[in-house]
């Protein structure tokens, strides 16, 4: 609209002669004026239009980038949980062996624990009978 009302203003200033002509310099100009208005406001809209496709463009990379490093993470978890698996299970494999050969120690602690108590006791008994076992071979 404003590069039409200039050259509608050009074209009447144009055809006109004289004070008329002067009148329609006066408009002719105004004209002008507001297309250069017209165009600066045009120029800040362009300035800002790309500067929010360039913020629009690194918002759009950097969410690319995020999500290529979330991808990352992922596959870096993926494969930390089949290593813990992988560990559980041997771990499972040693705790079962070491269980079985505790329960072996223990058990065999506790039977050499009660032969040793055996042994106290027979040698007590012994200690009881040794002087009675004395004066029956001394006869």
């Amino acid at each position: 609209p404003a590069l039409r009302r200039v050259t509608e203003a050009q074209l009447e200033f144009l055809r006109l002669k004289g004070k008329e002509r002067k009148r329609a310099e006066s408009k002719r100009s105004a004209a002008v004026k507001g297309l250069a208005a017209v165009n600066r406001e045009v120029k800040k809209l362009k300035t800002a239009l790309e500067l929010a496709i360039d913020t629009g463009l690194q918002s759009d990379q950097d969410q690319t980038a995020a999500q290529d490093h979330e991808a990352q993470v992922w596959r870096e978890a993926f494969l930390a949980k089949q290593a813990l698996e992988k560990a559980q299970e041997i771990f499972n494999v040693v705790e079962q062996k070491y269980q079985e050969k505790k329960f072996t120690a223990d058990r065999l602690r506790a039977e050499i624990n009660r032969a040793k108590r055996d042994s106290d006791m027979a040698k007590g008994q012994i200690g009881i009978l040794e002087p009675s076992l004395q004066s029956t071979f001394r006869r």
